[in-house]
């Protein structure tokens, strides 16, 4: 009975421990090292355990400093958080608030650099020697939406497990034996419920997979039930292996994810160099994609975002992003395709997209495919064609070899409405929008960005896109991409960027550029 009694007092003072309000990690601990106080903080190797079992309510301030999964070479293991448990980086290790934290300053790295040390500068890819790193350095399952991870790095996950003989064909999506291939970065699953962390103030960066190697996120069904939460976050050098799909973001199985603020750039896939996005309809918001690639020269689609439909619906909205400088064979910055009983119907609301180049003759800027085969792929095969929506959007610039800027198949094409659109369109200069997806007010003049040289695309003085948009409504952003209101002057202008919102050291605003 007494050993009975001291076994019960041990466990309530474990429980205790694991459920404190607020758990305070360095890399190498502190005092008694409860995690009780920064003076006896937690030490970063028994961060992994205590993140997976912690009780709902808990907050973990881990310090500025690098983190692996584990200390041994299980490539398995993963900084696998439980539900209802927040994780906070950017801490110097005296803070007495989460205010007081610089992220941006004090990097709490989370990596899955274990096995044989590479070499992860800020300027360098991930090495082909690191074959040995963790598959997901970061873990959600059926976690509820007060789950968050905020202010961490996350780098150097390596997610190429073979789990079976699996044939790859696009269109039909990741299969349950490919799930170790996808997410290096971090993977989000619903398994018995739906799945919906957020993932706030943080870099993704240099991690690889087969599918979405920064963030892989699935909603199972879930349908708007799954609303996985990506906020000003920036992914960047994320690459896919061979024809893979997502370099950056894999939204996958009706996981209806909202990305608002977020930066994808140096992003690389055969598919969706940016973004892939596979039977769902999520939201992004105010988000930038720039040097990101598809396939570039070898087949591949989508250098900024890949929309696939596969006998379910994708219909993702787009609000005041702006597509730059991506590449890809065909679509230079979205490619939007549907295969069998799929549909396809993304909006792309106030967006920008300029400088973008196919190397093919398919879409500089869009490529819209319905029942073709091309370069050995199938690219769609549909008996219900892709049709995107334009709204109040600058589509200016964009070049394919052919020196065309919107390609779409024999009964795919887009609805362009209250837009410019021009500076080479289908292989000639501008004259009209074809009729057969003309929705009116549509404009072929030079909008005269800020300056387009160094990446300035606001709007000049005298541009022709002020106050030319229509009011749009619904759940429109209140902002613009430099976070300033969206309307002034009374009527909405054309593109991601209002007329006074922009100056141009705010056009790519410091919080998400490359750091």
């Amino acid at each position: 009975m007494k050993r009975l009694i001291l076994l019960l007092i041990k466990s309530l003072l474990v429980l205790g421990a694991y459920g404190q309000s607020i758990v305070f990690v360095t890399p190498d601990g502190a005092g008694d090292q409860s995690g009780r106080s920064w003076s006896n903080s937690l030490p970063g190797t028994l961060l992994p355990g205590r993140v997976s079992v912690a009780l709902p309510g808990t907050q973990f301030w881990v310090a500025a400093g690098t983190y692996k999964p584990t200390t041994t070479i299980d490539r398995a293991a993963s900084f696998s958080i439980a539900t209802g448990v927040s994780v906070y980086g950017g801490f110097t290790g005296n803070e007495s608030g989460l205010q007081q934290r610089n992220y941006r300053i004090n990097k709490t790295i989370f990596s899955g650099d274990i096995g044989i040390p590479d070499d992860l500068t800020d300027s360098s890819s991930l090495p082909a020697s690191a074959a040995d790193n963790v598959y997901h350095v970061v873990t959600f399952r059926d976690v509820d939406a007060s789950t968050l991870i905020d202010g961490v790095t996350i780098r150097g996950g390596v997610a190429n497990l073979d789990n079976g003989t699996s044939s790859y064909l696009l269109g039909e999506g990741v299969k349950n034996n490919d799930l170790g291939k996808v997410g290096g970065g971090i993977i989000n699953r619903s398994i018995t419920k739906c799945s919906t962390p957020t993932i706030s103030n943080c870099v993704i960066e240099r991690n690889r997979g087969s599918f979405g190697s920064g963030l892989y996120s699935r909603g199972n069904g879930c349908g708007s039930a799954s609303l996985a939460i990506v906020r000003n976050c920036l992914f960047t050098a994320n690459e896919t292996f061979g024809l893979g799909s997502g370099g950056a973001v894999y939204i996958d199985n009706l996981s209806n994810a909202l990305l608002e603020k977020c930066t994808f750039i140096d992003n690389k896939a055969f598919w969706g160099g940016g973004v892939f996005v596979f039977n769902c309809n999520p939201q992004l918001v105010n988000c930038i994609f720039t040097g990101n690639q598809a396939g570039f020269n070898s087949g591949g689609s989508g250098g900024g975002v890949f929309i696939d439909a596969f006998n379910q619906q994708s219909n993702p909205v787009f609000y005041n992003c702006l597509f730059t400088k991506n590449q890809a064979t065909s679509g230079g910055a979205v490619f939007t395709g549907s295969f069998f009983n799929g549909t396809s119907t993304p909006e792309f609301i106030n967006c920008t997209l300029t400088q973008n180049r196919a190397a093919s003759h398919l879409g500089g800027a869009i490529a819209i495919q319905d029942s073709t085969y091309r370069d050995g792929y199938n690219q769609s095969n549909s008996l219900h064609s892709p049709h995107p929506v334009f709204r109040n959007c600058i589509i200016w610039n964009n070049v394919s070899y052919n020196k065309e800027s919107i390609s779409f198949g024999y009964n795919s094409f887009p609805a362009i409405r209250n837009s410019i659109v021009g500076g080479n369109f289908l292989a000639q200069d501008y004259a009209a929008v074809p009729v057969e997806y003309n929705g009116g007010n549509n404009l072929p003049v030079d909008p005269l960005f800020v300056n387009p040289a160094t990446g300035s695309f606001g709007l000049r003085a005298k541009s022709p896109a002020i106050n030319a948009g229509e009011t749009i409504v619904g759940n429109f952003p209140a902002n613009d991409l430099a976070g300033e209101p969206r309307i002034q002057g009374g009527r909405i202008d054309l593109g991601a960027y209002e007329a006074a919102g922009c100056p141009p050291s705010l056009c790519i605003p410091f919080s998400v550029r490359r750091r």
